[in-house]
């Protein structure tokens, strides 16, 4: 019975990592996105 909590818990880190990175990347997308607003547009040189 230990065992299966034991494998629980890490699974439960495990996501939990998971869910953190997701969110750090979406948000530095998001800053990226805002940051591009700001600059010129390079396509409407082509």
């Amino acid at each position: 019975m230990d065992e299966l909590i034991t494998k629980n818990q890490a699974v439960e880190t495990t996501f939990d990592l998971r869910f953190k990175q997701i969110q750090a990347s979406r948000r530095a997308a998001l800053a990226r996105k805002e940051d591009h607003q700001g600059a010129p547009d390079h396509r409407k040189l082509d």
